[in-house]
């Protein structure tokens, strides 16, 4: 899964937190890897605020012009993008409980 957001927004702080907390029983539960690319322009607040995230995280301080952010064409953070083991795009998520609802229905 990649996702999309920012150190300075509201819903990614929220949300971040989640990840934070589900992450380890999400990788386990579903062998699922997150990889989050902030939009953040000041490195120093990403690595703030990102440092004790077990996934992976990356930013590179262009903002909106990271070139992440412009192939998956990102207009808005939290953007969260469920991909296959070879990287196509299946689903645009909303939320993590979105992700556990979605993966729920698949293993139905």
């Amino acid at each position: 899964m990649v996702v999309f957001g920012a150190s300075w927004c509201p819903n990614c702080q929220t949300d971040c937190a989640k990840l934070k907390e589900e992450y380890a029983d999400l990788q386990a539960k579903h062998d699922l890897e997150v990889v989050y690319i902030s939009i953040d322009t000041d490195k120093k607040a990403f690595d703030d605020y990102y440092k004790e995230a077990a996934f992976i995280s990356y930013c590179d301080g262009k903002g909106w012009e990271t070139q992440a952010a412009k192939d998956y064409h990102v207009f808005a953070t939290l953007s969260y993008f469920l991909l296959d083991k070879d990287l196509k795009i299946i689903e645009k998520l909303k939320s993590v409980e979105h992700l556990e609802s979605w993966m729920k229905g698949k293993n139905n």
